[in-house]
């Protein structure tokens, strides 16, 4: 009889581990908790660095979610600047995996891809089922766990079983408190607030700038627009939110001068920033992936690369033990191979918000940051050029 194994979530790291899994001999049961015509329903803008984009590739739904997403690629470096000194040097986003694309696009996109994908190739292994609301886990029994969750069209109440529960479900995952896994967490006090102008020239890189107003981040997305992802503080968003249209150009201008003149299309959501590293993945018969177990800095778009980290080294113990009762033991083993590399970019990115938020203060600090570490991160400095 095959392992029966609930993924709570459809988004990226659920649909992902659920195409991981597609034609093997688990009887995959995926719960998405938005109705299929709202899949993937944020919009907010992604970065799909090299390395996130293999290990896509191997998992099987790269060309899925480029093909769905009518993504640019183009744009492998982040630039860093100083307003007051100018381009300090760029980060590389293909220095882990070259000979893979940088890929702007949309969330939605790429669930939408990664669903696309489990309905093209036929995965009959795989249920999704949408509008279920996973609410809690409940206590492992005889080798297996009930997962409760609500019908969101019909607001009824409903259980299953599994062998193995996956919380794909998020920061604020239901399925980590469920199984008693208190996360670390680091308030950083601060939102990113996003907005979208017309492109402008100057910017297919896309750049990381500081000075003393604050950091500002520019990216190129995937329509003919630019990003900007300017880091407030909590005590100042709601002056941002109040700040009219006409005026956020010269708000956002003091940070980048490049910005003058720019025209705003539209503007997006501030999203709180909450550093999250839980000091476990793994109770009997459950294990959390994804956001719900870490959630970096986004200051160099790898939360994504992190939540695939996780999904291929799972997805390896798993294959590795087909058919077998799916210890704690065994569960471990999957724990032990994703998770120092998850600790180590949490940490970095949380390193590299600091050292960006000192340069902002003066730029002489760039001289205090140890070189060695930023070029691990696939930093280049300008004297080795750009």
């Amino acid at each position: 009889m095959p392992k029966t194994i609930v993924i709570c979530g459809g988004g990226i790291a659920g649909a992902s581990m659920a195409a991981a899994l597609a034609n093997t001999s688990y009887s995959v049961i995926l719960l998405e908790k938005e109705d299929e015509e709202y899949l993937g329903r944020s919009s907010g803008g992604e970065t799909l660095r090299a390395e996130t984009c293999r290990s896509f590739d191997q998992i099987g739904v790269l060309s899925d979610i480029l093909q769905f997403s009518h993504s640019i690629r183009k744009g492998d470096r982040r630039e860093l600047h100083h307003i007051a000194t100018g381009m300090l040097g760029y980060f590389r986003y293909d220095a882990f995996a070259p000979e893979y694309p940088v890929v702007h696009t949309h969330h939605n996109y790429i669930v939408n891809g990664i669903h696309k994908y489990i309905e093209r190739i036929g995965a009959s292994n795989i249920d999704i089922r949408y509008s279920k609301e996973v609410v809690g886990v409940g206590d492992f029994k005889d080798g297996r766990r009930k997962v409760h969750f609500i019908d969101r069209k019909t607001r009824s109440q409903d259980s299953l079983e599994g062998d193995l529960i996956i919380g794909a479900d998020g920061g604020n995952s239901t399925v980590r408190r469920s199984l008693g896994i208190q996360a670390n967490e680091t308030d950083l006090g601060i939102s990113y607030l996003m907005f979208y102008i017309e492109r402008l020239e100057g910017f297919e890189y896309g750049r990381f700038t500081v000075g003393p107003h604050g950091f500002i981040g520019i990216f190129p997305s995937s329509e003919n627009t630019l990003r900007l992802a300017v880091e407030v503080k909590l005590s100042e968003l709601n002056n941002w939110l109040k700040t009219e249209s006409s005026k956020i150009i010269e708000r956002v201008a003091l940070r980048d001068t490049a910005l003058n003149g720019a025209r705003l299309v539209k503007r997006g959501l501030p999203f709180h920033i909450i550093m999250r590293l839980s000091p476990s993945y793994v109770r009997e018969g459950a294990c959390i992936i994804g956001d719900a177990a870490h959630v970096p800095p986004p200051i160099l778009g790898m939360g994504i690369s992190l939540a695939l980290n996780d999904v291929l080294a799972l997805r390896k113990v798993l294959l590795e033990n087909e058919g077998r009762q799916l210890s704690l033991e065994i569960l471990k083993r999957f724990e032990e191979t994703a998770s120092p590399y998850d600790v180590k970019w949490v940490q970095t990115n949380y390193r590299l918000y600091r050292w960006l938020n000192d340069m902002c203060a003066d730029p002489r600090n760039f001289g205090t940051v140890p070189l060695e570490e930023l070029r691990d991160m696939g930093f280049q400095p300008q004297s080795a050029g750009a």
